[in-house]
């Protein structure tokens, strides 16, 4: 029998109009994928906003897959695609000229995840303000 080449997980916020589809954060549905014993053949690749992104890698971790075979991407912070502009640098990576796709493994190591995500998870707890948070940044 042969494999599939590839499973994809997608959830929506809301999936009214698309019911067969999950609902609610991708992290939630993590714990349940089902994975062989033996998943070096397997690379989880993972795109979205970046809170989503740090948190469900945070999830694949879990599964005890390595971060070498995790991928994310950072295509949000590019602008002009050819290194001109800087808008997407982040230290001294470009992420245009050198990604936008990177190994999890290289992205922490090069401080592209902390860094990238501080931004946004900082405008996220303020926006928050007083509310009680979850473990996912969220009310």
């Amino acid at each position: 029998m042969e494999r599939k080449k590839f499973d994809v997980l997608i959830t929506l916020d809301n999936n009214e109009g698309a019911k067969d589809m999950n609902q609610g954060m991708v992290t939630k549905y993590i714990p349940d994928l089902f994975l062989p014993e033996d998943t070096s053949d397997y690379e989880f690749v993972v795109v979205g906003p970046p809170i989503m992104m740090h948190f469900t890698c945070l999830e694949v971790l879990k599964r005890n897959i390595p971060k070498e075979q995790i991928w994310v991407s950072f295509e949000r912070r590019m602008s002009c695609a050819v290194g001109k502009c800087g808008h997407c640098k982040i230290d001294e990576t470009y992420i245009c000229l050198e990604g936008p796709v990177f190994n999890y493994s290289f992205a922490q190591k090069n401080c592209l995840i902390n860094k990238y995500n501080l931004k946004v998870a900082t405008k996220l707890l303020v926006k928050n303000d007083g509310g009680k948070i979850n473990e996912y940044g969220y009310k």
